[in-house]
């Protein structure tokens, strides 16, 4: 029995998926009634809980995702999200650096020095994901010349990217 007064009754408020995001994103139980028995223990849209091919990132490695996903929000924005993080990180680490003995600038920096370390470590292992996660999803598009445009886009980001890493240790 259904109580339209209370947005849904007992089970709370109804979903209507018009726009079929259940669909496309891939959840379990879209096109079942929050009424069936198997649905009471999954919350209010059927959603049972993490995805069953892993998080984001191994979908990524394991080449499951859809190419737009991982080249805009992977690659794309994932670049500006870890500069961010590598701001935020490393100005701190320069005034602590610096403000432990300035007299002493050699020492004092060992702080930046590490923190740098780390966050280099953070981006080679992200630029990695990244080239590989674009270049094993490139074959789920609709059109074949996107899978072209991804592979071609990382293979020049690589080449760049190795071009730095060779100047920088030649």
């Amino acid at each position: 029995m259904s109580d339209y007064g209370s947005g849904g009754g007992e089970n709370g408020p109804v979903f209507v998926d018009v726009y079929g995001t259940g669909r496309r994103l891939g959840l379990k139980g879209h096109r079942r009634g929050l009424e069936h028995p198997d649905n009471r223990s999954k919350g209010p849209h059927g959603f049972e809980g993490p995805h069953p091919d892993g998080p984001f990132w191994q979908r990524g490695l394991k080449g499951l995702l859809p190419l737009w996903t991982v080249f805009w929000g992977g690659f794309f924005f994932g670049h500006g999200i870890l500069l961010v993080i590598s701001i935020v990180l490393i100005i701190p680490a320069i005034i602590v650096g610096m403000t432990i003995d300035p007299a002493r600038t050699g020492v004092s920096l060992l702080v930046t020095e590490v923190v740098a370390g780390l966050i280099g470590t953070m981006i080679f292992l992200f630029v990695m994901w990244s080239l590989v996660a674009v270049w094993r999803c490139a074959p789920n598009v609709d059109s074949v010349k996107w899978s072209w445009v991804g592979r071609l886009v990382v293979t020049l980001y690589a080449a760049a990217w190795g071009g730095a890493v060779w100047k920088f240790f030649a």
